[in-house]
């Protein structure tokens, strides 16, 4: 029987994929569970609208990000902390610290996407990864100044 997943289904296949299924299989797991429906005329013309709606989207996406990357790379986010006289600082800076301060400036970050490999502990210029599509990462630039 063939179906339209509409899901990711592990050892199957993907999402929007039409494949061959065993009537059994189909009807009395992947059709009641909701991941998939069987395949008809109209629903396979649904499934090809729906997939190249979403690679619009996708590419779209990929587009806003690269954009993004050209203008945050541009810049340079200053964070003001207590050090001590040898620039060593008290705590450290984390990837929250540096979100708010990227927040602060204008760009929409997310803390999960900010990419440190140890939090910064001395004061003076870092780069710093930002992952900001999974397929498009910034390296910004990160002053830390003592209070």
């Amino acid at each position: 029987m063939k179906v339209i997943l509409l899901k990711d289904v592990k050892g199957l296949g993907s999402k929007g994929e039409v494949i061959e299924a065993k009537d059994g299989y189909a009807r009395n797991y992947l059709i009641p569970k909701g991941l998939a429906v069987i395949a008809t005329e109209s629903s396979i013309r649904e499934a090809e609208h729906r997939q190249k709606a979403q690679d619009a989207r996708d590419e779209k996406a990929l587009e806003a990000a690269r954009e993004l990357k050209e203008k945050i790379e541009q810049e340079v986010f200053n964070l003001s902390v207590k050090a001590g006289e040898s620039g060593r600082i008290f705590g450290s800076v984390t990837n929250m610290d540096i979100a708010e301060a990227v927040q602060a400036a204008g760009y929409k970050v997310d803390k999960k996407d900010i990419l440190l490999a140890d939090h910064i502990k001395e004061v003076g210029h870092h780069s710093v990864e930002v992952r900001l599509h999974p397929d498009v990462s910034a390296w910004i630039k990160v002053e830390v100044k003592e209070e």
